[in-house]
């Protein structure tokens, strides 16, 4: 967190970190540290954009990743692909996936 000149608590906006194109279970250990080692620095932002296969394991650790964050809206999600929004609309988890493209970046 860095502190604003009238003394506010701000929270810095990391750079999106750009999902994989292949999110399948060979990469659901990387994406499981990125998403600790993000998590350590407060606000996660993850650009979707190039993402072309997802597994339901690689789902489960976004979705697990979104809880531990919470609900002020530091868990954020940009451009998801087509692909990765049809997994999640599949597994009827749209909702989230609206949900984290809402949050105010």
């Amino acid at each position: 967190m860095s502190v604003s000149r009238k003394g506010a608590r701000t929270r810095a906006v990391p750079n999106p970190i750009a999902l994989p194109v292949r999110l399948d279970a060979g990469a659901a250990q990387d994406l499981l540290d990125s998403l600790r080692v993000a998590g350590e620095g407060g606000r996660v932002t993850l650009d979707g954009g190039a993402v072309e296969a997802i597994s339901t394991t690689c789902v489960q650790i976004l979705l697990a990743a979104a809880q531990v964050s919470g609900d002020d809206g530091d868990f954020r999600l940009t451009a998801p692909s087509p692909t990765l929004a049809a997994a999640f609309a599949d597994l009827g988890l749209q909702q989230h996936l609206e949900e984290w493209m809402a949050r105010d970046g």
